[in-house]
């Protein structure tokens, strides 16, 4: 009997009601503090198994990195709800709809064009390269 794909991660952790946390190892390289993370699975891995990775242009947003890691260590990742701090490009304002930017890691405001699907919304403009955000789960 199959139960369908199982996306695993190393534990569930909410701190309060307005945010999903999720635990992920992270795949090549390390992510920074409010990177926007993307699954990766490397050739090789068991089928189903997914590294996080920072998202780039065109890659699906699952979340936003809550504090810097390097390789095979482990990550939380804001999956839902509110991100106080995450990577923007400078463009981004309050209620702009976000995507993965060219900047690997950074969010950037969603255009005409785009064809991925929005991951958050910008709850304020861009401070010191970051901007709180409030991400849209595509885990529950």
């Amino acid at each position: 009997m199959s139960i369908g794909p199982i996306v695993p991660y190393l534990s569930v952790e909410d701190p309060s009601p307005d945010v999903s946390v999720q635990s992920f190892f992270v795949g090549s390289g390390s992510v920074a503090a409010g990177d926007a993370v993307t699954f990766y699975s490397p050739a090789g891995f068991p089928a189903g198994f997914s590294l996080v990775v920072k998202a780039e242009s065109g890659s699906p947003v699952i979340g936003v990195a809550q504090s810097a890691q390097s390789a095979s260590g482990s990550v939380g990742v804001v999956v839902g709800g509110y991100a106080a701090s995450a990577s923007c490009s400078g463009s981004v304002t309050a209620g702009a709809f976000l995507i993965a930017g060219a900047t690997a890691g950074q969010l950037k405001p969603i255009a005409a064009s785009d064809t991925v699907p929005p991951c958050a919304v910008a709850l304020g403009s861009v401070s010191g390269g970051k901007a709180p955000v409030w991400v849209w789960s595509l885990l529950s």
